[in-house]
């Protein structure tokens, strides 16, 4: 007797567990339910906000003004445009990630406010300054909506020396030394004593020039941004600047060679006679790398049009697998 109800609770096991596994998975598949969203024996993909066909996703220059900034929204609460192109509300859409996000170009401010669709808006003046005031409208319904200016972190915006010297990435040397020289006499100590504005933005000038200036320096923020300039200023303390040793981990030798971060090895495969290896010759070889441009890593449009697709990263997340139970796996 009670061999067979130990079978028979044996039996009852199997189809609830095998329901509740299949009722979670549908939980998740549409859309997480009360259990955040898993999927059993699986990863959740996480949901991103995609622009419409019609709206540039690149911040254009002439918004600068708009990264790292605090608005009012419609008299209810503050909002943040990220320098990155995040959008920040306290709302339920945005408290998940890729959500919301805005961006600015042809004199439009334009915001992707998750379940809430699109917003376009035009500001009043293009400064973020006191006073200055958003206005348009939610596509969705045509409401209106407003923004009021209230703060900007400019610490929070990295420096763009093409922006400071007001020249773009396919200047010349001699074009860059020719804003450097016209800047620095306009915005320079002794022309501007008590002008702590001025004095700063010399300063700006100063290093724009010092990443512009230099041809290896120039690569790397090509190529890197900021990141890649202090990192090699760090590696090369002491000695030269070899912009090819940040990406391949060689090329300079001493110190910095041994303590760059090294990229992939590389093989070419030649054919050379037995005269040349015995007697000896040069010969040239290509190597074919892949190299990101500062500009292209969030849009192809453009001049980036013709770049190829990245390849997928492969990063380290956590994600949950159940109720209460997380875990850390690898995703592209």
């Amino acid at each position: 007797m009670m061999l067979r109800s130990a079978v028979c609770l044996l039996l009852l096991a199997v189809p609830c567990g095998a329901f509740m596994e299949d009722l979670l998975r549908q939980m998740g598949q549409n859309g997480g339910g009360g259990f955040g969203g898993f999927e059993m024996g699986g990863e959740m993909a996480p949901a991103e906000a995609e622009w419409p066909e019609h709206v540039d996703d690149e911040i254009s220059s002439d918004f600068n003004w708009m990264k790292a900034s605090t608005w009012h929204w419609n008299g209810w609460n503050n909002v943040v445009f990220h320098a990155d192109g995040r959008f920040e509300a306290p709302s339920a859409e945005c408290a998940q990630e890729n959500m919301c996000k805005w961006t600015a170009n042809d004199g439009k401010i334009y915001i992707l406010w998750g379940e809430a669709g699109l917003h376009v808006l035009r500001a009043q003046v293009n400064d973020a300054t006191a006073g200055n005031v958003l206005r348009g409208t939610r596509e969705m319904d045509g409401d209106d909506c407003e923004a009021r200016f209230v703060s900007r972190d400019a610490s929070a915006v990295e420096m763009d020396p093409y922006e400071v010297l007001g020249v773009d990435q396919e200047a010349s040397e001699r074009d860059v030394k020719r804003a450097y020289r016209k800047l620095s006499v306009k915005y320079h100590p002794d022309k501007n004593q008590g002008n702590d504005a001025a004095i700063e933005t010399f300063n700006k000038i100063r290093e724009a020039y010092e990443i512009l200036g230099n041809p290896d320096k120039k690569i790397l923020y090509d190529t890197g941004g900021l990141e890649a300039v202090k990192g090699a200023d760090k590696e090369g303390a002491g000695g030269a600047m070899d912009p090819f040793s940040a990406f391949f981990g060689g090329g300079g030798g001493g110190r910095r060679g041994r303590n760059a971060n090294k990229g992939p090895d590389a093989s070419v495969e030649m054919a050379v006679s037995l005269a040349q290896l015995y007697s000896g010759a040069t010969a040239g070889a290509t190597i074919q790398r892949r190299v990101v441009c500062r500009g292209c890593r969030k849009s192809r449009k453009g001049k980036c049009a013709e770049c190829g697709a990245c390849p997928p990263e492969t990063k380290m997340v956590q994600r949950q697998m159940g109720p209460g139970t997380f875990d850390n796996v690898v995703i592209l």
